[in-house]
């Protein structure tokens, strides 16, 4: 519930007693006489109790100061007058009270009544006796002639007061609802809803709701009512069931599914589970050869009415498969030739022709190595009766032409003048295989003042190509001295630093300056907390002070 419903929904005397509560706590003695209202703020957690008192609790006293204005509108200042208030219950309406007095004098106008037929008038006896309005002679009570100046300027009654208060039309009355209960409830143990009998009867559904209740034995004639719907539905349930199990796949075929049903190879898979027509694939046994083969259900379904067994090889749509060769048996002076024993860990002799294994091969008379699926290589070149190296079929010469320029033949001096050999050895860069637009960081070292640095081949490429020094000092973008994040805050970075994510976005501290304004991804090592946040406000406001900046960490 919302505080601002919440507190709309307290009646006056609520706030009569909160306010009492915000000026002090009130002893349990003394709360007692208000349990009724002290259970609905309970129920709301305004209040909370102690050993002997009964105080507002922290969500009580936050509300009525965010609240006050509109809780306690109209509400006196004293504790005694609020506390007084509080308890004393509203008075009934005088004028109800009056229309029920005349209306048991009309009652009596047309007749004295003895005591035994009157039903309900308990209440408003002694106070007309105290009037003057009725007597009492031997059990009759009867009108005075007060009670008769009384209604001489009343207009007459709207409801017939026999009906209120004469129990014999009382009971005819309570037995004419029973029945009308007992019929609807027939007609709802019969499966109509109570929409569909108000519509029936021309009532309001809260009216049939009413005359239901009044049924004899409703409680009962219910309960026995939803057990009867409930066992409906579970015998209905189990006929359904029943009827399943009598149309799946082995309840019809057993002796089929006896002798090819692949139990190793379908786990998973239940056959009294399944429907005879299915399309999903299972594997089956043919009782001949006793090979297995992969097939839909529903195909080998209707080859077993038909009188087969659904096995392709059988019907002779297929061969029986035979055993492929293996790379030695086939092309053993190919295999000797150009298989590389060194970077294969594969073995010749247990692959076949068509296996779409990568494997090494090296061609011995151009020192050339290639990475290819060994069907590819087996089928396009050695059947072919060609090595398949690409030097040898000059195919390199052919493509030379269209490749994109290399790092290390477009820029040798730059190269040679600023590549990190040590560094991008280790992340296995080679400045013969990039090409001048790779996306790929490498590092590379200043000789004029030694400066190290990260960045894409493709960018410092663009650099060079404009005539301008790949060096980010050198050319103004940045000042001697400066670190990147990763050389500025090496334990940090370490920590807190997302590789996964800022990979993602491009990236990399050892690129980033710690002044920079982009916003990336960290994550906290103790509690696992993620956040996003500007590098510059992270560095300046927590990592200069000694602090990693988590948000947990930091509010705890």
């Amino acid at each position: 519930m919302k505080d601002l419903t919440l507190i709309n929904s307290f009646r006056q005397r609520h706030r009569f007693l909160i306010r009492a509560l915000q000026i002090g706590p009130l002893e349990i003695k003394v709360a007692r006489r208000y349990w009724k209202l002290l259970r609905r703020l309970e129920e709301t957690a305004f209040i909370e109790y102690s050993d002997d008192f009964v105080s507002l609790s922290a969500k009580g006293k936050e509300l009525t100061e965010k609240y006050a204005e509109r809780l306690f509108r109209d509400v006196p200042e004293d504790r005694d007058t609020l506390l007084v208030t509080a308890f004393k219950k509203p008075e009934k309406d005088p004028v109800k009270k009056e229309q029920k007095e005349i209306l048991f004098l009309r009652f009596l106008e047309r007749a004295p009544r003895a005591t035994e037929i009157i039903r309900g008038a308990g209440p408003i006896i002694p106070r007309l006796l105290e009037k003057n309005w009725i007597r009492q002679d031997e059990g009759v009570y009867s009108l005075t002639e007060t009670g008769a100046e009384v209604l001489k300027d009343r207009p007459p009654p709207e409801v017939d007061p026999d009906s209120v208060y004469l129990a014999a039309l009382r009971q005819k009355q309570r037995e004419k609802l029973q029945n009308k209960g007992d019929e609807f409830m027939t007609l709802y143990c019969q499966g109509l809803t109570l929409e569909k009998i108000s519509r029936l009867h021309n009532l309001t559904r809260e009216r049939v709701r009413h005359i239901l209740k009044a049924a004899p034995n409703y409680e009962e004639r219910l309960a026995a009512y939803k057990q009867e719907k409930i066992e409906r539905r579970n015998l209905k349930e189990a006929e359904r069931k029943l009827k399943r199990m009598e149309k799946n796949l082995g309840a019809r075929f057993p002796e089929q599914i006896a002798r090819m049903w692949d139990r190793k190879k379908n786990r998973g898979l239940d056959p009294l589970r399944l429907r005879p027509g299915s399309n999903l694939k299972a594997w089956f046994i043919c009782p001949e050869y006793r090979h297995s083969w992969l097939g839909k259900i529903g195909s080998v379904v209707r080859s077993w009415m038909t009188g087969t067994s659904g096995c392709p090889v059988c019907a002779g749509r297929l061969e029986k498969p035979k055993k492929q060769k293996t790379l030695t048996e086939a092309f053993p002076e190919m295999v000797e030739q150009f298989w590389s024993y060194e970077k294969n860990e594969l073995d010749p002799q247990k692959l076949t022709l068509g296996s779409n294994r990568m494997a090494w091969f090296l061609c011995r008379r151009h020192d050339y190595e290639w990475h290819s699926p060994i069907c590819l290589t087996v089928y396009q070149s050695w059947k072919q009766e060609r090595s398949g190296c690409r030097v040898c079929s000059k195919l390199i010469d052919r493509l030379l032409p269209y490749r994109n320029p290399r790092l290390m033949e477009t820029y040798p001096a730059e190269i040679a003048r600023l590549w990190d050999y040590p560094k991008n050895e280790m992340n296995l860069l080679d400045p013969a295989r990039l090409t001048i637009h790779s996306s790929h960081y490498a590092w590379y070292r200043c000789p004029v003042d030694g400066f190290e640095w990260v960045t894409r081949a493709g960018y410092i490429s663009k650099l060079w190509k404009a005539g301008k020094p790949g060096c980010p000092v050198c050319r103004g973008a940045r000042r001697a001295g400066e670190k990147s994040l990763r050389a500025g805050y090496p334990e940090f970075v370490a920590d807190l630093w997302w590789t996964r994510k800022n990979k993602a976005l491009g990236l990399l501290p050892e690129v980033l300056l710690p002044e920079t304004r982009r916003e990336a991804w960290f994550r906290c090592p103790k509690d696992g907390t993620k956040w996003f946040s500007s590098i510059r406000y992270l560095v300046n406001n927590y990592w200069k002070k000694g602090r990693n900046g988590c948000p947990v960490c930091e509010a705890a």
